[in-house]
Parts: structure tokens; sequence; C-alpha cells
């Protein structure tokens, strides 16, 4: 079983070091970081640029930024536009990076101990004689 105080532990047989998932728990929090400030960047942007309410611009850049694209808010600005071509590119760039880093994460964070649940509870099963 995995604790806080060793330094490595075993994945798949494979040893991993807690400097490795010291990294990954860094690249998770600076993608979601980066979400949070590419999101906090566009609904300023559009608040000033289209003049829409926060909500209505949280609206907005949550649909472009997951291209959902409901259509039924859309800039009516040249800038407007442009900003959301730029949107459009970045947002799914930085969408695929988090979750690209959540997967890294659960991969080295949660199923090790996943897996070391199930290996007691096998040795558990043998030891009964299930």
């Amino acid at each position: 079983m995995y604790h806080k105080n060793q330094t490595n532990f075993r994945l798949n047989g494979d040893k991993v070091s807690e400097n490795k998932l010291d990294t990954v728990r860094k690249k998770l929090y600076f993608a979601i970081l980066l979400v949070v400030i590419f999101f906090s960047i566009g609904v300023y942007t559009y608040e000033i640029v289209e003049g829409w309410d926060m909500l209505t611009s949280i609206y907005f850049i949550s649909a472009t930024m997951t291209t959902v694209g409901y259509g039924d808010v859309v800039p009516h600005t040249e800038l407007g536009r442009m900003a959301t071509i730029i949107f459009m590119w970045l947002g799914i760039s930085v969408g695929f990076y988090l979750i690209y880093t959540i997967t890294e994460f659960r991969e080295k964070e949660v199923d090790h101990r996943l897996i070391g649940v199930i290996r007691k509870v096998e040795g558990e099963g043998r030891r009964f004689g299930i």
C-alpha cells in the first residue's frame, strides 16, 4: 500500500517516484490555472467588446471553449468575431491539455491506489480460500 512518506511505489510492476507524482500534480494545477485564466480573459473580453453582461459572457465562452456553439448568442462586432476565432483555437488546445493532464493524474495518482486495494482484497480472499 502507498503511504505519503514512501519515496516510491509500484504501479503495474513499474517503480514510480514521488518526484514524478509531484510533476504530474504540478502539471494538473497548471492546466487548471490555464483554463481559469483563459476563461476569465474570455469573459472579460466579451463584456468589453460586445457589451454583454457577465452571465452571457460566461455562457458564450463556455459554449465556445467546449465547441458546443449553440448559436443563440453570437458576437456582432468584427473585434468580437476575431476574438472568437482565437478563443476557439486556443480553447480547444487548453481544454485538451486539461483532459490530458487529468488522465495522466488519474493513471499515476488514482490507479495505483485502486490496484493496491484490489491486491489487498485478492490477498484476503486467498487467505479465506475464496
